[in-house]
């Protein structure tokens, strides 16, 4: 396989990146979206569930897994573990540039553990719920019909969620007490009061931020879950606590009770001022395109016949045309939603529109998605301001090859 059809393959579909609302100061749960009139439909959101690929990332529920190189997080995995069918050289060379996509959360066992109705709001709204995850649920073309579908077909209808108790402040701050004394905290972060630990593990990866709990779980479901995560999910990396029925409810009362701060509002986000040095092509691409835009905007017949995401469509995303692979490639431009040719580098309030849609990957992971805008790379982590400087000084010199 080549090292391009392993790009191909590695776009984020990170559903466990799943992140809430912030919690208020309160401990009151963020509120989740309501469904429509109409019910959710758990058949038709499995079918889009296939449709979607969710299976390259996530295990799922009655869905096999693709073959390896339609995988991504599988083929991720078969890398670091040296199982990939290629020469040593290239193996070492690639795990260097392991970053994103070594880990995804199962989609198996939802029904009963996740709230139907957080699902569909964070389908439709993906932000960071697991500080250990580079990458986070990218923005899919979901309308808040499917979002409720799929929700339906993979955590079952919504529940009706009585309003819970004022907390009980005493046992909160025994259950703070056990959190740390327990050592959650070497996994978890809490919001305000513990932040996300050094990842070295699967387990830290995969460990959400426990501020979010409240509009994820039900107390009860949070109580199952203390009391046998294994029973619950089978295969979680999350260990057994060994906690007492009145230990377990503290601990519940401070993940679904405690004050916790609200995030502190993003520092104002400018491109950097053109460079004044001469920028061509091969710079551009050797440190921007290729080293993460050939996942989704490959040429087929490089990447054994899938040009990706963004080129030959996929991830319920139709074909747009883009590779990135080479000069006349990129000058290409993509196809629209009419199927007309445009150029990437047409400006819209004096942006280029390449630029425009990697700054917008900046406002999704801040909480302020443009409109009408899908930010790139899709759900992965944004390209630094500095390679943005360098793409749009290349644009303002007359893109020289």
């Amino acid at each position: 396989m080549t090292r391009a059809a392993s790009l191909a393959s590695a776009l984020a579909m990170i559903l466990a990146a799943c992140t809430d609302p912030p919690a208020s100061a309160s401990g009151a749960a963020p509120a989740v979206a309501t469904p429509e009139p109409e019910a959710p439909d758990a058949a038709r959101g499995a079918a889009r569930i296939v449709a979607l690929e969710c299976s390259r990332c996530h295990e799922t529920p009655g869905v096999a897994p693709p073959a390896q190189e339609r995988q991504c997080v599988g083929c991720h995995r078969a890398i670091l573990d040296g199982d990939f069918e290629a020469p040593a050289a290239d193996l070492r060379r690639w795990r260097r540039s392991l970053v994103s996509l070594n880990h995804a959360p199962s989609l198996v066992g939802l029904e009963g553990h996740l709230r139907s109705a957080w699902i569909a709001s964070f389908l439709q709204a993906p932000h960071d719920v697991r500080p250990g995850l580079p990458a986070t649920m990218p923005r899919l073309p979901l309308s808040e019909r499917d979002a409720w579908d799929v929700a339906a077909a993979l955590a079952g209808p919504p529940e009706a969620t009585p309003p819970s108790p004022a907390p009980d402040m005493v046992s909160v701050t025994a259950g703070l007490e056990l959190l740390d004394a327990r050592g959650c905290y070497g996994c978890h972060a809490f919001g305000d009061r513990a932040a996300a630990p050094p990842v070295s593990s699967a387990a830290q990866a995969l460990a959400p931020d426990l501020r979010h709990t409240r509009a994820r779980m039900t107390r009860r479901a949070l109580l199952a879950w203390l009391a046998d995560p294994e029973a619950r999910r089978p295969g979680t990396s999350m260990p057994r606590p060994e906690l007492s029925a009145a230990e377990r409810a503290a601990v519940a009362d401070a993940i679904l009770g405690a004050r916790l701060e609200a995030p502190p509002d993003a520092a104002p986000l400018a491109r950097l001022p053109l460079l004044e040095r001469p920028v061509r092509f091969a710079e551009v691409s050797e440190r921007v395109l290729s080293r993460t835009c050939w996942h989704c905007h490959a040429d087929p017949d490089f990447a054994q016949g899938d040009g990706g995401a963004g080129n030959t469509g996929g991830f319920g995303y139709p074909p747009r045309g883009v590779s990135l692979m080479d000069y006349p490639s990129v000058s290409s431009g993509y196809l629209d939603a009419d199927g007309e040719r445009r150029s990437l580098f047409a400006e819209e309030d004096g942006t280029p529109h390449l630029v425009r849609v990697l700054m917008a990957r900046h406002a999704e992971v801040r909480g302020a998605p443009v409109p009408g805008l899908t930010g790139m790379p899709l759900g992965l982590p944004p390209v630094p301001l500095e390679d943005i400087q360098l793409v749009e000084t290349w644009i303002a010199q007359g893109r020289p090859n």
